[in-house]
């Protein structure tokens, strides 16, 4: 006959197996609501993706290497940080601006992260991140980096009305 502690590990240990299953039905039925909640064609990008995208930008074979390292160093990190800074106060701008930003819907939803993609494009096609020939991956705002970024994005959301 078991002891009364023997007893009582029984059901801590049956316990923890029921909680193990419970956690993991759970889990997949969170992702079966987040499948049906974000089609695929609305859901987000990867931050693999978003590299991706960014690195394509450049089409310069003789650029190409550095403007991977600048990626690999946080360019799209930093311009992403800044957009998301922006998301605030653009929504208290002007109605042109407000009412494209609304549009665009929550920070990191697709058609946010498209929208950071085309300012990072916009700069890129510009020479913005080109800085005493090296590339600047905005890291350090001291250079006015977020001006840039707020005036990239501004006439986006301009052109958009």
């Amino acid at each position: 006959m078991a002891t009364s502690i023997e007893l009582l590990k029984m059901l801590v240990e049956q316990g923890k197996a029921q909680l193990k299953l419970q956690t993991t039905h759970l889990a997949a039925l969170e992702k079966q609501l987040w499948e049906l909640e974000n089609p695929v064609e609305t859901r987000p990008l990867s931050d693999a993706e978003m590299k991706k995208r960014v690195l394509a930008f450049e089409t310069r074979a003789a650029n190409k290497a550095e403007w991977k390292k600048a990626i690999a160093d946080g360019l799209l990190d930093n311009v992403q940080g800044l957009v998301n800074g922006c998301h605030g106060p653009w929504r208290k701008g002007n109605e042109t601006i407000v009412a494209a930003v609304k549009k665009l819907g929550k920070i990191g939803s697709l058609p946010w992260q498209l929208f950071t993609l085309q300012i990072i494009k916009d700069l890129h096609n510009k020479d913005s991140f080109r800085r005493d020939a090296r590339i600047d991956t905005f890291e350090d705002t001291a250079g006015g980096c977020d001006e840039i970024v707020w005036d990239a994005g501004c006439a986006i959301l301009k052109k958009s009305e």
